[in-house]
């Protein structure tokens, strides 16, 4: 039952572009493994600019965060969105 109501959640948060829970899409995608859409999920939640840059920390930690190439990846798409990022940090 809770897969697919994940399942539905993920749906959910592909398809709403306003007014969606972005928190609760990034969680479901971080414990997904899909860390780029986590973190496009907290770009799009306009009300708490600052989270964007803490997940980016958290995941970019050595000891607590993916390893090989995840970590790899997720590198790659934060440096991807450094543009967004800086209009974030403005």
């Amino acid at each position: 039952m809770l897969v697919v109501a994940i399942s539905v959640y993920k749906s959910w948060c592909s398809t709403k572009e306003e007014d969606a829970d972005w928190q609760v899409c990034a969680l479901l995608h971080t414990r997904a493994g899909n860390h780029e859409a986590a973190l496009d999920d907290y770009l799009r939640d306009k009300t708490r600019l600052s989270k964007p840059f803490t997940f980016i920390t958290q995941m970019l930690d050595h000891k607590d965060g993916p390893q090989g190439s995840v970590m790899g990846n997720f590198r790659e798409a934060v440096l991807a969105r450094v543009p967004q990022l800086m209009e974030y940090s403005s």
